[in-house]
């Protein structure tokens, strides 16, 4: 039986960064979890772990129950399997997810899973796919970018998204792919809905927002990033030697730096996700996740007893 978690939001002191002020959610206090996505309501989806009455993971558990944190302010385990796993790749505004599941020791499958009927859904036997396959995004008409594995045997996107197929990284809000046409392609598209019109980008994508700001990495010696938006072109971002790796609709980036991951905004310099936490909270900031177009950041973080995912809302949130 599916077990629920109460959902549970802990506001900590504010922290100042800049003109903006940062709170601190603990979303999952009654478990260690992992989360990989998140959606403009602060809803996650990810991994977790049990925790004993020591507060440690339990002896024995395994990575690999899914959990999203639901409208209705519970946590529900995607599954409660021992021998597979649901990893999700894509939340939108709705809560639904796209995910990858499957056996340990097996092919990973696509998936979309509803949090409303708890039903998951195998893309594989869907679109008849027979060698493993991937989701890697959900946009807000619930339309799957997914591929299969199998060589030579691109993904068709369907005539609403494009009369066209390929390998994608996403489906935009409005209907976009942003694909390759092979596996190993480095040379990327992005589709135009109900027809075989295609751009071709400048360079390899790292990200995509929900409203279709593409993160672009040109790789020289010193890489180049831009942002590019269909039909009003791309522009470079000022990073210097920081590494971008996730975009909002308003151009904010999360960025690897020497220092730590931060966030920046392309025209300032970065902000240390660390210095965002209020000083009074125990929670020592690892890394970023995810950034919704609220500005709240997801991130891994540890308090000395759990690691596990905190949400960095700011003030005007």
């Amino acid at each position: 039986m599916l077990r629920e978690i109460a959902f549970f939001v802990a506001s900590a002191a504010w922290a100042v960064a800049g003109d903006v002020s940062y709170s601190v959610t603990d979303p999952c206090p009654a478990v260690q979890c992992i989360g990989t996505v998140m959606n403009d309501r602060g809803e996650i989806a990810g991994q977790y772990f049990n925790l004993n009455p020591a507060g440690k993971t339990a002896p024995g558990d395994r990575d690999g129950r899914g959990f999203e944190s639901t409208r209705n302010g519970f946590i529900a385990p995607l599954t409660g399997d021992t021998g597979t796993y649901v990893l999700p790749r894509g939340i939108n505004s709705a809560g639904s997810l796209a995910v990858e599941f499957g056996a340990y020791t097996g092919a990973p499958q696509a998936g979309a899973y509803a949090p409303e009927s708890r039903t998951l859904v195998n893309l594989s036997s869907v679109a008849g796919w027979n060698q493993g396959s991937r989701a890697v995004g959900i946009n807000d008409s619930g339309d799957v970018a997914a591929y299969s594995l199998e060589p030579g045997r691109p993904s068709f996107f369907g005539t609403a998204i494009c009369n066209c197929g390929g390998y994608p990284i996403a489906f935009t809000n409005d209907r976009h792919a942003v694909f390759t046409d092979g596996l190993q392609d480095t040379r990327w598209n992005v589709s135009t809905p109900n027809s075989t019109d295609r751009v071709k980008l400048r360079a390899v994508v790292v990200a995509v927002s929900p409203g279709g700001h593409i993160l672009e990495r040109e790789q020289l010696a010193i890489p180049n990033y831009f942002v590019s938006v269909l039909g009003a072109g791309d522009r470079a971002l000022p990073v210097g030697d920081a590494e971008p790796f996730a975009i909002n609709d308003l151009d904010q980036l999360l960025v690897h730096t020497p220092e730590g991951d931060a966030i920046q905004d392309g025209k300032s310099r970065p902000q240390l996700l660390r210095d965002l936490v209020p000083a009074s909270s125990p929670w020592k900031v690892l890394r970023g996740r995810a950034l919704n177009n609220r500005g709240q950041i997801l991130v891994d973080a540890d308090d000395g007893v759990r690691l596990t995912s905190i949400i960095l809302t700011p003030s005007a949130q």
